[in-house]
């Protein structure tokens, strides 16, 4: 895929999934299945914690298979929130918070492919393992 094309399909899915009216679906139709599980289990825990959420985007930034996006995330801390550390229990303040999500072509379904190349996580380990570098490198 091209980088516009690269940047389409993220900001789809962000924008979409992010920010009411929530097309969740987007998710399933974009991502590849291990990392739709892993953006489903957050969102929960996201609307659940701060059910009037929302991100405003800042910048798109893209290169080869990956987009960066530096977002702003604003919401009110209405619900318990899970952390690797604890729940936190919910505060009732409103917060804002700058973010960056990287993106690479990894997360996208097969039928987002880059010519001559899978885009599924296992494909990636699979190059990995036989000591394939994700992009040709000049002194190789």
């Amino acid at each position: 895929m091209s980088v516009e094309e690269n940047k389409a399909v993220v900001l789809r899915y962000f924008l979409e999934t992010h920010n009411p009216p929530y097309t969740l679906v987007v998710i399933d139709e974009t991502c590849t299945p291990a990392y739709a599980k892993r953006r489903w289990s957050w969102l929960r825990i996201e609307r659940t914690a701060f059910p009037d959420a929302s991100y405003t985007i800042d910048d798109v930034i893209a290169e080869g298979d990956k987009v960066v996006l530096r977002v702003g995330f604003t919401g009110t801390h209405s619900g318990p929130f899970w952390t690797p550390v604890g729940t936190l229990s919910p505060t009732g303040k409103r917060c804002t918070n700058p973010a960056t999500g990287v993106y690479n072509g990894d997360y996208w379904q097969k039928r987002y492919p880059s010519p001559g190349r899978s885009w599924t996580p296992g494909a990636r380990r699979e190059r990995e393992r036989r000591g394939q570098s994700r992009r040709p490198r000049s002194d190789r």
